[in-house]
């Protein structure tokens, strides 16, 4: 059992550190002129992005105080991975091209 928690805690330190590496990760989303979006970008759509990018973490391992309902560059979305690994990962909202 314990060989089996230190693996995982090696992987997801190593997913810490791909997640640091990748910097950020950008979603389009369907927003107003003013760039106020139609609905909102939660912790679904984040990891849906993370995913495009092969890394492998799940919706709730992102941590949110509420989604996001404004375009715009959020610099500090924390991904907790457990074992108290955390890493930080920028997330940039922009409309459809």
């Amino acid at each position: 059992v314990q060989q089996l928690r230190e693996a995982r805690i090696s992987d997801l330190k190593t997913l810490a550190e791909q997640i640091i590496r990748t910097k950020s990760v950008t979603i389009e989303a369907n927003a107003t002129d003013d760039g106020h979006l139609y609905g909102s970008v939660g912790p679904q759509e984040i990891c849906r992005a993370m995913r495009g990018k092969n890394l492998l973490v799940e919706p709730d391992m992102i941590r949110l105080e509420e989604p996001f309902k404004e375009c715009g560059v959020y610099p500090e979305v924390r991904v907790a991975l457990g074992y108290d690994i955390e890493a930080r990962i920028e997330v940039t909202i922009v409309p459809p091209v």
